[in-house]
């Protein structure tokens, strides 16, 4: 993703997306931080979330949504670099 901004003079190198990822993972901590306390913890159980997000022009993410049960086909190519390395993640976390 982070070549497609370069390509597009968005950014001046891949390593510069790096704090649009910093931005996602702290949206991210702080929504989990404010539905902690309705979280349901069952032991030997994981859960898989899907957070959305869209860049406005400035690259700073918003999130649109979070799924409780994330699509996991393969319809792009994009998804087909990503998707079976994040199951094999997940199963690697969960094991």
């Amino acid at each position: 993703m982070a070549k497609h901004f370069v390509e597009q003079g968005k950014i001046k190198s891949e390593s510069e997306f790096d704090i649009v990822k910093k931005k996602i993972d702290e949206i991210c901590r702080l929504t989990f931080e404010a539905v902690k306390p309705r979280l349901d913890s069952k032991f030997g159980c994981f859960e898989l979330f899907g957070f959305d997000f869209m860049l406005d022009s400035e690259l700073n993410p918003v999130l649109i949504e979070v799924n409780t049960n994330p699509a996991l086909f393969t319809d792009t190519s994009v998804q087909k670099d990503i998707l079976p390395k994040l199951v094999d993640d997940t199963i690697n976390l969960a094991v």
